[in-house]
């Protein structure tokens, strides 16, 4: 597993070749995932299970605060 210090500014966790990407929310913001075309919100303490359909990247919008934190996990199998 791996973590992430999030700001504005997106950081990508898996190029879109992965069969799974998870993603929990240890901050205290809520958490924006993009998912090739797709968006979701990630509240704090929560988790998100995707299978990517493009690139996969997270960030926190100014309006939560521009900062954030994650813990995630790419799995290729």
């Amino acid at each position: 597993m791996a973590t992430a210090a999030l700001t504005a500014s997106p950081t990508t966790l898996d190029a879109g070749t992965a069969a799974a990407v998870w993603i929990r929310n240890t901050g205290t913001t809520r958490v924006t995932v993009t998912n090739g075309p797709e968006r979701s919100l990630i509240r704090p303490g929560s988790d998100l299970d995707i299978v990517p359909v493009g690139a996969v990247a997270a960030f926190v919008q100014a309006l939560d605060g521009s900062s954030g934190a994650i813990t995630y996990d790419v799995s290729t199998a």
